[in-house]
């Protein structure tokens, strides 16, 4: 199917509504041959599917007049922790704020993970598990099952072209529409070009740009200033431009008795990545890390006994039980 039908597909059908894009952007995999009962088995692009959910899902609705910016929050997630719930929910608390219109989470694939492992025996979990902890996880059911956010299966190089191919066809019915790259406060770093790990911004493929935040985790090249009013520079990074001051406010957001800012927002180039994108930086005063992170978890769950995981982990790890579960069986 060429662009042209499938522009004409999605503006027959509900033209504002977000699913036959995508549909029709996982369509442009399907081969016709021999091959049909491979990808069937093993497509380079699928949503993981929340089976247990009672309501039917629904898809998020795009705006005619305002910005859509889709996020892509892709990683190891090995295992997913209360770290990573709490970025989703922050982002879906603010969506309106950032523009958000969904956010699609990609469990980076087995293989991939352990390519970047230094130690060949960690303990690297299978990509659909770390999904389906995603899937249980409580606090996401409200994002799960609006449609905001979406799970992902498949490559990397076929989920990042789907995304694209839905984002090319959302712009092509008229509206306005970004793909996002969401980076975690420990991918960009002052001591690396953008090209390199940790970033790799390469591997994401020509995205609409980047977004990262020290809301919720520290990042190595900005320290917040010693006051309201008085913020900081962000330390230029290896590769790419200065940083310079967006033209949008810090959003002012209200938290019931108190007003929390979503952070004065920062740009800059990355000059080693092809097509230069830009990453967006949103700097806040303070950053509401809980502390917990994956290498950590992994090396508890390789040294500590049985019976001592529950203790150690319920409280780090999304939906413990299920991990607990795979953990007796391997």
């Amino acid at each position: 199917m060429d662009s042209l039908s499938n522009d004409i597909t999605c503006a027959n059908t509900s033209q504002n509504n977000m699913e036959p894009y995508w549909q029709n952007a996982v369509s442009d995999f399907l081969p016709a041959g021999p091959f049909d009962c491979w990808f069937d088995k093993n497509p380079p692009a699928s949503l993981f599917e929340v089976t247990s959910r009672t309501t039917k899902k629904t898809w998020p609705a795009l705006k005619q007049n305002g910005k859509n910016n889709i996020l892509l929050y892709s990683g190891s997630f090995n295992p997913p922790h209360k770290g990573h719930l709490a970025t989703i929910q922050y982002f879906y608390r603010y969506r309106k704020e950032f523009d958000v219109l969904a956010m699609f989470v990609f469990t980076d694939p087995e293989d991939l993970i352990r390519g970047r492992m230094k130690d060949n025996g960690e303990i690297v979990l299978p990509q659909e598990l770390r999904s389906l902890m995603f899937a249980k996880e409580p606090g996401l059911s409200e994002p799960l099952e609006e449609g905001w956010l979406q799970l992902l299966l498949g490559t990397k190089e076929g989920i990042t072209q789907a995304l694209m191919s839905m984002t090319a066809l959302i712009r092509g019915a008229g509206f306005d529409a970004d793909l996002i790259g969401l980076l975690g406060g420990d991918k960009l770093s002052a001591c690396s070009p953008p090209h390199e790990p940790p970033a790799e911004l390469a591997t994401w493929g020509p995205l609409d740009g980047f977004l990262t935040l020290n809301a919720r985790r520290p990042v190595d090249f900005y320290t917040p200033g010693p006051g309201k009013g008085k913020a900081s520079i962000p330390i230029s990074l290896p590769g790419c431009t200065e940083w310079e001051r967006g033209q949008e406010d810090s959003g002012l957001v209200s938290e019931g008795v108190h007003e929390e800012s979503i952070g004065d927002l920062w740009l800059c180039k990355a000059l080693t990545v092809r097509g230069t994108p830009t990453t967006r930086f949103y700097a806040t005063q303070r950053s509401a890390s809980n502390g917990v992170n994956s290498t950590r978890i992994r090396k508890i769950i390789s040294e500590a006994g049985e019976g001592e995981l529950q203790e150690l982990l319920r409280d780090q790890v999304i939906s413990f039980e299920i991990l607990a579960e795979w953990l007796k069986k391997h």
